[in-house]
């Protein structure tokens, strides 16, 4: 962070706020390899807007339900019942989005998807009739690049169709990674940079 702005993702940012301006129902995929920044991009964009940020977990059904269950009190402020399946937790989603312009992230759904392979088809369900006509902007996000491409772009998935913005998170160039730590001598620099 630099000034509390995040740094290098200033199109990133630019791309996503030009998404979130419009109006009606809004998809957005965003992937990239691990350790480059997605989720802390997607929670600098959610920054002062009304956020949902839910977050798929390595783990059966059952355990991402209650995971995501939890994110749903987090946003709300108040526990919430436990989602009884998939399309309980869309619903309750879908309820909280009529009330105002709100932004849903989903990040590492390919977990979600691995535990439950029924999810893609839950999710297009939801976009296709409860979000259908409200102002909400829906962002799925996953690390796993063959999963999210495969579930979005094959013909014969749910979310074929679904996610016209697209995004893919790269990671930062060298020059831009000097900024976390200005100090930092260049060769040491670089062997961290092709490290990580």
């Amino acid at each position: 962070m630099e000034n509390g702005r995040i740094i290098g993702r200033d199109s990133e940012l630019s791309y996503l706020e030009n998404l979130w301006n419009q109006r009606g129902l809004v998809t957005c995929c965003i992937w990239g390899r691990r350790r480059v920044g997605k989720t802390s991009l997607l929670r600098e964009f959610g920054k002062g807007k009304r956020t949902i940020f839910l977050q798929g977990i390595r783990g059966s059904y059952y355990e991402n339900l209650s995971s995501l269950s939890l994110d749903l009190s987090d946003f709300l402020g108040r526990e919430v019942q436990q989602a009884s399946d998939l399309s309980h937790l869309m619903k309750m989603i879908e309820e909280i989005c009529r009330e105002e312009h709100t932004l849903v992230i989903f990040d590492e759904l390919p977990y979600l998807i691995e535990s439950a392979p029924q999810a893609s088809s839950v999710i297009q369900k939801s976009l296709d009739k409860g979000l259908k006509d409200l102002d909400c902007m829906f962002v799925i996000c996953g690390s796993s690049i063959s999963v999210m491409r495969s579930e979005t772009e094959k013909a014969d998935k749910p979310l074929y169709g679904r996610f016209e913005n697209r995004k893919q998170i790269k990671p930062l160039p060298i020059e831009t990674c000097q900024r976390f730590h200005p100090d930092m001598d260049y060769e040491t620099l670089l062997r961290w940079y092709c490290t990580v």
